[in-house]
């Protein structure tokens, strides 16, 4: 069974990659603090940046709310990070969502303009979740592939002297 499994999860693995591919969504735009843009039936309200300097190092966070259905699904926060020692070369972290079990949500802070602006990538990758779980079943299948197999015991009869007559022994 477990190369089934393992073929299951190249299946899903493919469907997830052509999938993700296939049907993304994106979006670029430039976001005044209060602003707010709509992709693919989700909402994106923009609140302003925090601007946090440390010794090593400058941390810029977009403070974003993610609305779906005409309700509040969370903040968001990406971010982008300056080192100093590495002449200011930026480091970002994306926020990533998942909406509805099999869609991932990717937010990316491409460049803070001060306080109150942001330009932000928005990119809707669906069916991606199916490529992690198509990972996880081919390791799972490769796992029941290498399972030992229990063998059975092969059970051998000793041969049993048989019963002299008592005749023959006298």
């Amino acid at each position: 069974y477990g190369g089934y499994v393992v073929h299951l999860g190249l299946v899903l693995l493919a469907i997830g990659v052509i999938g993700s591919q296939f049907f993304q969504q994106q979006k670029d735009v430039t976001l005044n603090a209060g602003q707010e843009t709509e992709i693919a039936g989700t909402r994106l309200v923009y609140f302003g940046n925090i601007d946090e300097q440390l010794s090593d190092r400058e941390v810029i966070t977009a403070q974003l709310q993610l609305w779906r259905n005409g309700q509040l699904q969370q903040y968001i926060y990406p971010s982008r990070t300056l080192y100093k020692s590495f002449e200011n070369q930026p480091a970002s972290q994306i926020s990533i969502t998942p909406l509805y079990g099999v869609t991932d949500f990717y937010v990316f802070l491409e460049n803070p303009g001060g306080p109150g602006q942001a330009t932000i990538h928005i990119f809707i990758n669906p069916l991606t979740p199916l490529v992690w779980w198509g990972g996880m079943m081919m390791l799972l299948g490769g796992v029941l592939c290498w399972w030992p197999e229990q063998r059975k015991r092969v059970v051998t009869q000793r041969a049993v002297p048989k019963e002299t007559p008592k005749e023959v022994m006298a």
